[in-house]
């Protein structure tokens, strides 16, 4: 059986500075902490009583860390884990990690110190190794929305290319040939698979497409993106997500830029102030509770059934934000 001696020996650290890391107490370098997970993972490394208590000790809770508190996508999400979670009387605790990875490793520490019987994530790309010892000791996880790239834990997700083909095709179906995506950090799986449904789609029609990345999902992370595209003269803009569309809106209500008189507009997510403003917003839906209800039902299902993933198709809402430019 591999004990924290021999974790510490293949991480290159002392046995003092591996039992840091893994109890989460006391100072401990970043490096120090990113060898000892990894060594850790890579060992099959399980502390004493973690597992014996995950699967022993119900607690009747389970946690949902999202990225982002601010983003109303999240909380639908988090209302639909709520529900179904309810149904199996069970209550839901909630976590933000700000799209930071340090906050959210905090995060499953504490998720592990309280013993929570489950755990959804939309996760960073930076906490693999954690949330394999935390699988490896009994917790069962799901990631929902996105995934850290290679981490092979069950997930539930947006059709995401596909869900980006229908924005682009839709522009391209009324006209437009100059098309620019703001897309989320493409080191997110989220706009990595989006900016690859879009690059494809535009080569099928053969469009101009030119992708302007974002430094994080969050409104102030979108804001010089937006600008950068805006510079571009795109007659049609596709955003990355909810909060990138907000960013978006905010950059072409100071430039005076009208919608869709002067640049035609898709978003995604569908959120319901989307059908409020002054030309109502043409966007790709994704159904929240459904994906989420089908995580949740993932989280106690038999490991062995039903794969490790399932895919949601995103759905095309038509409204007055784009014009047609078909001659």
């Amino acid at each position: 059986m591999v004990n924290l001696t021999d974790v510490a020996r293949r991480s290159g650290f002392s046995v003092m500075t591996a039992s840091r890391v893994m109890s989460g107490r006391g100072p401990v370098s970043a490096a120090a902490r990113e060898a000892v997970l990894t060594a850790a993972a890579e060992l099959g490394y399980v502390p004493n009583g973690v597992a014996r208590g995950l699967r022993s000790s119900r607690t009747g809770v389970v946690a949902l860390i999202i990225s982002d508190i601010e983003n109303p996508f999240y909380a639908s999400m988090a209302k639909a884990a709520e529900q179904a979670l309810a149904q199996r009387q069970l209550r839901l605790t909630i976590s933000s990690s700000g799209e930071d990875t340090e906050r959210e490793l905090e995060l499953l520490r504490a998720v592990h110190a309280m013993r929570a019987d489950a755990l959804l994530i939309t996760p960073t790309t930076g906490n693999g190794p954690v949330l394999t010892q935390l699988a490896e000791g009994g917790m069962p996880i799901v990631q929902l929305d996105r995934v850290v790239p290679d981490l092979e834990l069950r997930r539930v997700l947006l059709d995401n290319a596909g869900a980006a083909r229908q924005a682009v095709t839709h522009l391209a179906d009324h006209g437009h040939r100059r098309i620019a995506l703001v897309s989320g950090p493409q080191s997110i799986t989220t706009g990595a698979e989006r900016v690859a449904g879009a690059r494809r789609a535009a080569a099928e029609r053969g469009l101009e497409l030119e992708v302007f990345e974002a430094a994080s999902y969050l409104h102030e992370g979108s804001r010089d993106a937006v600008a950068a595209a805006l510079e571009w003269a795109p007659t049609g803009l596709v955003s990355g997500n909810g909060i990138v569309l907000e960013a978006c809106l905010d950059v072409l209500v100071e430039r005076s830029v009208r919608v869709p008189d002067a640049l035609s507009l898709v978003g995604f997510d569908d959120l319901p102030w989307m059908r409020w403003t002054a030309a109502p917003i043409t966007t790709v839906r994704q159904s929240v509770s459904s994906m989420t209800a089908a995580a949740v039902e993932m989280l106690f299902a038999d490991p062995g059934d039903g794969g490790i993933e399932r895919r949601f198709a995103g759905e095309l809402v038509v409204r007055a934000s784009v014009a047609d430019h078909r001659e």
